[in-house]
């Protein structure tokens, strides 16, 4: 999870008690991330050089795909709404 995407997921919850949190998952997430992205890093190359960067990426759009609508198919996942700011009332002259 890039720092860029931790901001956004705090700015949508934000203003809201979440107990995900209050625990460690955010930084256990962001410390495995700092981990394993080198090593996926490490495995594509010789990945794409035995099967082509083509086929190495068509399965990477894949997974992708398959990984974001697994994920929608958790109800409280879909279930995540964007509280709008109130909007500016006009001030009587």
């Amino acid at each position: 999870m890039t720092p860029l995407r931790v901001r956004n997921f705090r700015l949508l919850f934000a203003g809201r008690t979440i107990s995900f949190f209050d625990t460690n998952l955010v930084p256990i997430a962001l410390a495995l991330a700092l981990v394993f992205l080198p090593a996926g890093y490490a495995i594509a190359g010789p990945v794409a050089m035995g099967i082509g960067v083509s086929t190495s990426l068509w399965i990477a759009a894949g997974w992708i795909l398959v990984s974001t609508v697994l994920a929608l198919r958790v109800p409280s996942v879909r279930a995540v709404r964007r509280d709008e700011p109130p909007a500016a009332q006009a001030v009587p002259a």
